[in-house]
């Protein structure tokens, strides 16, 4: 029975010893604008002008924190080029990418490399639409809507071939063009 017991405490022991404290794991709260759009907007497939637009909207950030992924919603097939640029410092911070859109009325996230952005940094982001039916979202409300730590501002578009509203561009507080997206991290 002694031996037994020698035995039972001994494998405790190394048990104990061997135990590592477990690091803890911070996960921060993930933001998704194009959600709260698609979820408090109404969407309709809209065919917009003829030819080729730059369209999304401006959107401020009221924390600091970083933007890791840009998204796409569309119910038409195509390459679309997506492009963020923080306002306040131009094409110093920002981010152009490319999303197949294969299935038409997924969502596809792209991640890329993060962006800082801090408290009160306005941003426009913005696709082609290809000249391609889009989602067009309105809300009776308006555009101007806060959603945790961002704050849509308005609508942009800019008819270009390009898929940036850099420059003269137009804007409306009442609905926007394309499921254009990004995930915001908070510091």
């Amino acid at each position: 029975m002694k031996t037994q017991n020698l035995i039972i405490a001994f494998v405790l022991a190394i048990s104990i010893i061997g135990c590592k404290k477990e690091a803890a794991v911070e996960f921060k709260q993930r933001q998704t604008v194009l959600d709260s759009i698609q979820r408090d907007f109404t969407e309709t497939i809209s065919n917009g002008s003829p030819g080729a637009y730059a369209v999304g909207y401006q959107f401020n950030i009221t924390s600091n924190g970083v933007i890791n992924q840009l998204a796409l919603c569309t119910p038409s097939i195509g390459v679309y080029q997506i492009n963020i640029i923080n306002i306040d410092t131009g094409k110093k911070d920002s981010v152009s990418i490319n999303i197949t859109a294969a299935d038409t009325g997924r969502t596809i996230f792209s991640g890329i490399t993060p962006m800082v952005v801090n408290t009160g940094d306005e941003f426009s982001l913005t696709f082609n639409d290809l000249d391609k039916p889009q989602y067009q979202y309105s809300r009776i409300g308006g555009m101007d809507q806060i959603y945790g730590n961002i704050d849509l501002r308005w609508y942009v578009y800019n008819k270009t071939t390009s898929s940036s509203v850099i420059g003269a561009f137009t804007h409306s507080q009442d609905y926007t063009f394309g499921g254009v997206g990004f995930t915001f991290e908070k510091d």
